[in-house]
């Protein structure tokens, strides 16, 4: 998803992301060209999210779903042509809820299909502040 202004993007501003313990392993074996993450809020200022950030535990324990799904039914806007296409493993973050369907994005485009892949294991996964100003989702980085 990124949101437009007039000709210039701003991606999904700043979020609070969940990074797998094991996010270099899914990420050399899944192919993927950002960090894994499961985000917990974004389109958020930075004070926002410096401010959510200390709403959450440190850590959450992320159960993945078999098989890669669509996420075309998920989304962070009202807006759903401002959504950035992506498919991955749904998934949940122990002991916390979320306003959205947790998911974790493997590829930001659509199979427009289920495709049967196994998940990667169960992990520990870690809170962090993510600037995700950019549209291009190689280069959002951690703040903190």
């Amino acid at each position: 998803m990124c949101i437009r202004d007039r000709n210039s993007y701003m991606g999904y501003k700043y979020s609070i992301w969940v990074i797998p313990n094991n996010w270099k392993y899914i990420q050399a074996y899944y192919k993927t060209e950002h960090t894994p993450h499961v985000t917990i809020k974004t389109l958020l200022t930075i004070s926002e999210a410096f401010t959510e950030i200390n709403k959450y535990k440190s850590h959450y324990m992320i159960n993945y779903n078999a098989n890669v799904y669509d996420f075309n039914n998920i989304s962070y806007t009202e807006d759903k042509d401002a959504d950035l296409p992506a498919s991955g493993f749904l998934c949940n973050l122990q002991d916390l809820n979320l306003e959205h369907q947790a998911h974790m994005t493997l590829y930001y485009h659509y199979h427009n299909t289920e495709i049967t892949m196994e998940p990667p294991t169960n992990t520990l996964g870690k809170v962090y502040i993510v600037n995700t100003v950019s549209d291009d989702p190689k280069k959002w980085y951690i703040l903190h």
